[in-house]
């Protein structure tokens, strides 16, 4: 059975007991408008090259200044001058091989989009890279508590098709600093998929799972379902792509008064009728 998945508003709730998202005034628009506030700002060349490269890096395809080019109708030598710029990009080689969450080789959260040999640096980034790359995902990671194996399918525009264990949520950080210097020690570290709601809980009780206990300060932590978290992503993208993402991912314009970036996220392929609303 398919189900609507409503458009993620201010009124939006946003959380339970022991997250920082239960606060008041906090929702997934205030996440979303924190979250874009701490990624890099992209002028328009760099989200056009941006968005090329996640379609070539998905494809399997080698992430040259030529490829790029040709995929985003820009010329050779503006694509090199862009990514001699460009925010988070790893080019090795003369080809991208990273950027933005998306990259070649294997990690702790591995993502097919029909080929092999890629991860995303943090669970979030299995969730909105999908839309970028214009293709579906299966993405394959483990729970930092119980170690249960976690796999969740993604469509760009469906959303969260489905999620094994069924239960499973994403934590978050509640308060993102800027995206500089080292975006997975700062940030990614903290962004897994979680077993279950017991495993969210001793997340949080043991701030982040006892993983960081020579850490001096833990970040606010949250837990969000990870329907939130696919919903979060399409308003993140919206602000930080903008135009340049594929066709599908521009539907659904937000009404007059949606907050800034948020937008309605499609229909879900959810066959357990989960909302947008995060883990309640």
């Amino acid at each position: 059975m398919t189900t609507s998945l409503p458009a993620a508003t201010g009124g939006q709730p946003a959380g339970r007991a022991g997250s920082d998202l239960e606060r008041p005034g906090l929702d997934l628009a205030t996440l979303a408008t924190r979250v874009t506030a701490a990624l890099p700002r992209l002028d328009a060349d760099e989200r056009r090259v941006g968005v090329a490269v996640y379609g070539l890096l998905a494809a399997g395809a080698v992430c040259s200044a030529g490829a790029i080019a040709a995929r985003c109708g820009l010329a050779p030598g503006r694509v090199r001058a862009v990514l001699g710029r460009l925010p988070t990009a790893t080019v090795e080689g003369g080809a991208v091989t990273a950027f933005l969450g998306l990259r070649r080789g294997d990690g702790t959260h591995r993502v097919s989009f029909g080929v092999g040999g890629l991860s995303v640096w943090c669970a979030w980034d299995a969730l909105f890279v999908p839309e970028l790359a214009g293709a579906p995902a299966l993405a394959e990671s483990s729970c930092p508590v119980t170690g249960e194996p976690i796999t969740v399918e993604v469509h760009p525009e469906l959303g969260v098709v489905r999620s094994s264990p069924d239960d499973a949520l994403l934590s978050f950080l509640a308060r993102p600093a800027p995206f500089a210097g080292d975006v997975v020690s700062g940030f990614c570290r903290w962004i897994h998929f979680l077993s279950g709601p017991d495993a969210a809980r001793d997340w949080l009780g043991s701030a982040g799972g006892g993983l960081e206990p020579s850490r001096p300060r833990t970040p606010e932590l949250a837990v969000i379902s990870i329907d939130a978290g696919f919903a979060l992503g399409r308003m993140t993208n919206a602000a930080v792509f903008g135009d340049a993402r594929p066709a599908g991912g521009r539907r659904g314009r937000p009404e007059a008064g949606t907050p800034t970036g948020a937008e309605a996220p499609g229909t879900a392929g959810r066959a357990d009728g989960a909302d947008v609303a995060p883990w309640r």
